[in-house]
């Protein structure tokens, strides 16, 4: 089974009400987030900022997710660098980051 497929399959379970597929989902999501921010991003804090944005993205918009469709293109898509580049200025003002919509 691909790594797709395993994904697929904890979310389609954790849509069905299971807590522990879908802490394992996050779990395998975040790992796999990291590992995409840290190759694009200088600082540790930044890849924080991605993943945190990107499971709350996931969180948000979970139930919108198509058991039909690969579910690694969404993740993907979600981790938003170009602002997390920008998000921890020194600027205490700085403007809010945009939220942006998992598409599945």
């Amino acid at each position: 089974m691909s790594l797709d497929q395993q994904l697929a399959e904890l979310m389609r379970r954790s849509q069905d009400g299971d807590r522990h597929a879908y802490e394992a989902f996050l779990v395998e999501v975040m790992a796999l987030v990291k590992a995409f921010a840290r190759k694009r991003l200088p600082r540790a804090d930044q890849v924080e900022d991605v993943a945190q944005e990107t499971l709350l993205a996931i969180h948000r918009d979970r139930h919108s997710y198509d058991p039909e469709r690969p579910i690694l293109p969404g993740c993907m898509r979600s981790p938003d660098i170009g602002s997390a580049t920008s998000s921890r200025s020194s600027n205490a003002c700085a403007a809010p980051r945009s939220r942006k919509t998992t598409q599945w």
